[in-house]
């Protein structure tokens, strides 16, 4: 993810969220570069805000806003309990939907296993969520280079056949190697909030920060791992239940 396009997403996305009165935070990889780093972290690929499910209808009224707005925003969609927001030069933004649950604040998710079906999948989806009047180059994506052959191959499509593809890709990426997935964080990190300057802008992020994030990463959450795989080592995953391909 390249920093500068990043910033500006950020910067325009709490705009929006902030018109709207929705009240979110910075979450996972986005708040562990803010308070560790300073920045985003090198390696990752996304920006992440939460808030709570009550709060979707005005973060999609948000999103959309921005679409006829701004150029350069090109699909919102709500999967897995988040909200994803990706742009035309590849940049992601992921707005995490939390459920109250008693104490806990929960969300179930179904990331596709690391295989090569799987990845293919993953990245075929990608690209058919491009429109086609996006005028893109391929060497713009934020993507390997399977991606890129990908969009070459998928882009001089009629529309019709697309969306046909895109409805039978993702019901084959339901289908194969899913991992079903649920979180559960203790629901006073998100419901007692401070707030940290982050590229020249004031973010909310958890008050007992420090807590927050060994809670989820280990208490050694200050050493950085490119390995980490938020499927499998979120210290706040309860239940797994993996489902054969």
């Amino acid at each position: 993810m390249k920093e500068e396009a990043a910033i500006k997403v950020l910067h325009q996305a709490k705009a929006a969220l902030d018109k709207e009165d929705v009240e979110f935070w910075l979450d996972f990889g986005t708040l562990l570069g803010a308070v560790r780093d300073g920045k985003f972290i090198a390696w990752e690929n996304d920006i992440d805000f939460g808030t709570w499910r009550a709060n979707a209808s005005k973060v999609f009224s948000a999103f959309r806003k921005l679409r006829e707005n701004e150029k350069g925003f090109i699909k919102v969609c709500d999967e897995n309990q988040c909200i994803k927001f990706i742009t035309e030069n590849g940049c992601r933004l992921d707005v995490t939907l939390y459920r109250l649950e008693g104490s806990s604040a929960v969300r179930k998710f179904f990331p596709m296993k690391q295989t090569n079906t799987g990845l293919l999948l993953s990245h075929l989806r990608d690209v058919l969520a491009i429109p086609p009047h996006i005028k893109l180059n391929p060497e713009e994506l934020r993507a390997p280079f399977v991606t890129q052959n990908l969009f070459k191959i998928t882009r001089p499509l009629p529309s019709s056949w697309r969306r046909q593809l895109a409805k039978i890709v993702t019901k084959v990426y339901k289908k194969i190697g899913c991992n079903c997935v649920q979180v559960a964080v203790p629901s006073h990190y998100f419901m007692n909030l401070s707030s940290i300057n982050f590229y020249g802008a004031e973010f909310k992020v958890p008050a007992e920060t420090v807590e927050y994030l060994a809670y989820k990463y280990g208490e050694d959450w200050r050493v950085p791992r490119r390995d980490w795989v938020y499927y499998e080592d979120d210290r706040s995953i309860v239940e797994k239940i993996n489902k054969e391909a």
